[in-house]
């Protein structure tokens, strides 16, 4: 056995237990794909790490079990809007997050003395003790929901929970003598994203959001029929699909539910705070494609092809420059990604199946490409089948295949790694990215920075800044919304050759690339030379990051596609 080999285990046993290691099994893969031993060796070792893998999933899997789900960390519980204190019987704080001190440092209403909460209004005081006194024996537990300030007009929604209801958000935050947790509304949500969020959290229908919120504002049903110019008897067959689909019985629970929400949407990177319009396309096979579009609907169709850890969120982060040049982005989730269907494809070819059915949707007679590293492949597969339809081409910092990414000095530790690995183990390749998925799941912001070392100097420095950070979060944890395959599978077949030729390309492309990273410029040198009609945009000083968050405006304007 050899000693690589050995430490690939170990790595493999981590896995199950600890954060942190999947690039460190890429190293390791690596090594022994390079390793001086005959490709049967290889083979055999393959073999027995993917029984390693296996059992060391089912332990995982057990691990989770006994553990619960992943604790918030403190610093996540501070960046949520909503105020959260943790009480005991006799209702002393024990815990509150950083929303909670603000709440008690400009809100009157609130307080804390004697290391105790109080509250201006007598019959709350009096509720809030009660309950919690109840909680601290045999009787059952039930949320209480009410108004801080009720007769002013800037009341807010309180909801006292039992300690046992918020073990899955709080659960280092949350000691023995733990009885209760009361939470305080926040304001940095608009009623669109609050809606959004329900939407995706419990697969509610838009009315049905809509209808959650106004029941969480205190409105009857009677008013939420006028409001909605709706009949009680409907507003009441929407509000059981509700509480079915949000497992409640009670509007207390609800209210509970909704002020508890922010927490599930701080572990994916806040996905309901994306800008654009989600459409869902009928595909072929019984499949749907799930696309995001961007700018106007009159706007010049760009379908952009996103990169291989991301999603339909991938765009902008100013998309101003769409409107004022009547340019639509169609972002498409690729099958297996986001809300697309399986399974991942078999070929990149695949991929211009589904093109061609939002191509059919939206009755296209003409479109433009845009491909993000990894998506330059699927996009430059649709310019070879889809000519007729194909005007131009852009490709951002692209793949290309028949370069052997790790032999040019410089590298970064992508290139280095995956590459090779997807090309000689692409079986192991996927439970890597299974490894790499689930750390994703239990702690995107530590995962995230492991991802950083992957990447060169200059694409790691936009990444760092917390406003891109959130956003390429966001796209990261979608993508895997289904798991880690297709995101596996997308690496594989980047990586592999693909299955059209260069020659094949009769678009114009452009291919715009910085001067940071040695493997870019020899992909970039690589399809320049392959495909006819081919320009290159040298952006000094940037790489893949810079383009899509910070300067995509800049290179449409040097392809001459705006003003």
């Amino acid at each position: 056995m050899l000693k690589s080999s050995d430490k690939l285990v170990e790595l493999i046993y981590r896995s199950a237990v600890d954060e942190g290691v999947f690039l460190d099994l890429c190293e390791g893969l690596a090594a022994l794909s390079d390793a001086n031993i005959s490709d049967d060796e290889k083979s055999q070792h393959e073999v027995s790490l993917l029984g390693h893998f296996n059992h060391s999933a089912m332990i995982a899997e057990r691990v989770s079990q006994l553990t619960s789900d992943k604790l918030i960390a403190e610093k996540i519980l501070d960046q949520v809007s909503t105020a959260i204190f943790v009480l005991d019987a006799k209702a002393r704080v024990l815990f509150h997050n950083l929303p909670a001190t603000r709440v008690l440092e400009t809100d009157s209403r609130i307080s804390i003395a004697d290391e105790k909460i109080s509250l201006t209004e007598p019959e709350q005081q009096v509720a809030l003790l009660s309950a919690l006194q109840s909680w601290d024996g045999p009787a059952s537990s039930e949320d209480e929901a009410m108004l801080l300030g009720r007769s002013d007009a800037n009341a807010q929604i309180m909801v006292l929970s039992p300690a046992e209801d918020a073990h899955r958000f709080l659960h280092e935050q949350l000691p023995g003598t733990a009885t209760g947790v009361l939470f305080i509304a926040g304001h940095a949500s608009s009623n669109r994203q609050q809606q959004q969020r329900l939407q995706q959290l419990y697969q509610l229908t838009p009315s049905e959001a809509d209808i959650t919120l106004r029941l969480a504002q205190g409105l009857s049903v009677e008013e939420i029929a006028e409001a909605r110019s709706s009949k009680p008897a409907t507003i009441r067959s929407y509000i059981k699909s509700i509480f079915q689909k949000t497992k409640t019985r009670r509007q207390a629970e609800l209210v509970a539910l909704i002020l508890r929400a922010p927490l599930h949407v701080a572990l994916t990177g806040k996905n309901a705070a994306i800008d654009g319009q989600d459409v869902v396309i009928a595909a072929r096979h019984d499949r749907q494609v799930m696309l995001r579009s961007y700018g106007p609907e009159n706007g010049l169709p760009v379908i952009w092809c996103h990169a291989s850890l991301s999603c339909r969120f991938e765009r902008p982060r100013n998309i101003d420059f769409l409107f004022k040049n009547k340019l639509r982005l169609l972002v498409l989730d690729r099958a297996g990604y986001g809300e697309t269907s399986g399974p991942p494809y078999d070929s990149l070819n695949a991929f211009v199946d589904d093109v061609q059915d939002v191509v059919n949707h939206f009755q296209l007679s003409s479109f433009r490409l845009v491909g993000m590293l990894a998506g330059a492949g699927y996009a430059l597969a649709c310019a070879a089948h889809l000519a007729d339809k194909v005007d131009e081409v852009l490709l951002l910092d692209p793949f290309a295949p028949g370069i052997e990414e790790h032999k040019i000095p410089g590298a970064p530790l992508y290139y280095r790694t995956v590459p090779r690995v997807a090309r000689r183990f692409p079986t192991l390749t996927k439970k890597v990215m299974q490894i790499a998925a689930h750390e994703f799941s239990t702690d995107w912001r530590s995962a995230y920075n492991h991802v950083l070392r992957l990447f060169n100097e200059q694409d790691r420095r936009v990444l760092d800044q917390d406003a891109v950070k959130d956003q390429a979060i966001t796209q990261a944890t979608e993508a895997m919304r289904q798991g880690a395959d297709a995101l596996a599978n997308d690496i594989i077949l980047a990586h592999q050759a693909w299955p059209f030729e260069l020659t094949d390309i009769q678009a114009r492309c452009w291919i715009a690339t910085g001067n940071g990273d040695p493997v870019v410029e020899a992909f970039a040198r690589q399809l320049y030379e392959g495909i006819e009609r081919s320009e290159l945009i040298l952006r000094s000083g940037e790489g893949f990051a810079a383009m899509l968050y910070e300067t995509t405006e800049h290179v449409f304007r040097d392809a001459g596609w705006i003003k």
